[in-house]
């Protein structure tokens, strides 16, 4: 079976015992990689830099993500205009630090 087309069991993609797992693109042959975070409110990665651009999309729940000097979401129960929900979506350019926090559970 061509590389590509195999599937990929999501349990041999977990990072230790939590919830997140990651993609490595180029061990299966593919030109993407992707982190998948499924993280309790108050957990997530702080400021952090990537010789890459990030992009991240928040499929459930709602998050407070960190670019640059600007936060996009809420804080600590504050609700913002500009929070991030479900099908929100945005991109870090490289070498720009970045971070992100869950506010909610997913349901």
């Amino acid at each position: 079976m061509d590389e590509a087309l195999r599937p990929i069991p999501a349990e041999s993609l977990r990072i230790g015992s939590g919830r997140t797992r990651r993609f490595v693109g180029r061990e299966h042959g593919a030109g993407l990689s992707y982190f998948f975070v499924d993280n309790d409110p108050g957990q997530g990665p702080g400021l952090h830099r990537h010789p890459y651009t990030e992009t991240w999309i928040v499929l459930e729940g709602e998050a407070e993500v960190t670019i640059g000097d600007r936060v996009l979401g809420r804080r600590r129960g504050t609700p913002s205009p500009r929070r991030c929900g479900p099908g929100i979506a945005s991109s870090t350019p490289a070498r720009r630090g970045c971070g992100s926090s869950a506010c909610t559970r997913r349901r």
